[in-house]
């Protein structure tokens, strides 16, 4: 029963880690192969990262970390202490490194076509984000600010969203182009739909109008 237990909690803690990891490397992947390369800003710091990385040639990865360091002090603050953001950093830091490593092996494209790895860059760092969800964690930047807005002042999430988003889209705009913007939002659109899929499933609702004179007794057996 001991030995039970103790497998049991050891897997409770490579549970969260191996999510964590598998999502973060993931959501670089999506970054350094589909987005990055056809200038598609995805959202938060990434889509910051990318544009400073177009402009000046910045490391995306190093701007991602020290564009975190300032938020995750602020949710240390406000969301608990370290247990409400150390599942958030690991995923951080090792999107970070994991872009840094990874660029230099990056030598092709899989497609020209641009509004495919939108799609495509949407649909893996959705998935992403997902596991790393699932974790118990965020992707950071924006994410953990939405989420600070939303305990602290009631702001919904998708309200917040919105906002930040939109801020990274029109800053993509602006530098990659209207067209660019488009892109953008393309990716952003489907990441969320990914997102949301992976971690709610399927959201259908069916409808049944039963019509009867024992709606006592239909109504128990349902």
């Amino acid at each position: 029963m001991a030995a039970a237990r103790k497998n049991g909690s050891l897997l409770s803690l490579i549970a969260p880690i191996a999510l964590l990891t598998l999502g973060a490397l993931i959501s670089a992947v999506s970054v350094i192969v589909f987005q990055a390369p056809f200038d598609i800003a995805p959202a938060g710091i990434s889509g910051i990262a990318v544009i400073l990385n177009s402009l000046f040639g910045t490391s995306i990865g190093l701007v991602v970390l020290i564009g975190n360091i300032p938020i995750q002090v602020l949710a240390y603050r406000m969301l608990g202490g370290w247990r409400g953001i150390v599942s958030s950093i690991f995923a951080i830091v090792v999107y970070s490194v994991a872009i840094e490593v990874l660029t230099p092996y990056v030598t092709g494209v899989l497609s020209e076509d641009r509004l495919l790895n939108a799609l495509f860059g949407g649909i893996i760092g959705g998935l992403g984000a997902s596991l790393v969800i699932r974790g118990g964690g965020t992707m950071g930047g924006t994410s953990t600010l939405n989420r600070i807005l939303q305990e602290r002042f009631g702001i919904p999430l998708s309200t917040s969203t919105l906002y930040t988003d939109t801020g990274v889209v029109l800053l993509a705009g602006l530098v990659f182009g209207w067209e660019g913007a488009l892109y953008a939002i393309v990716s952003l659109y489907v990441g969320g739909a990914v997102t949301d899929y992976a971690l709610e499933g399927p959201s259908v609702i069916r409808t049944a109008v039963i019509i009867t004179d024992r709606p006592q007794e239909v109504s128990a057996v349902i």
